[in-house]
């Protein structure tokens, strides 16, 4: 029996993965941004 979130690690799509960093790097950098600014 597996976990629900092993079985998106197993079938998760690798363009998913690179969405999700770019997501994850812009939403960083918009909140270094912010707080630079």
């Amino acid at each position: 029996m597996f976990d629900l979130r092993e079985l998106k690690l197993m079938f998760l799509d690798p363009t998913d993965l690179i969405v999700n960093n770019i997501n994850k790097y812009l939403y960083s950098n918009k909140a270094i941004k912010f707080l630079f600014s």
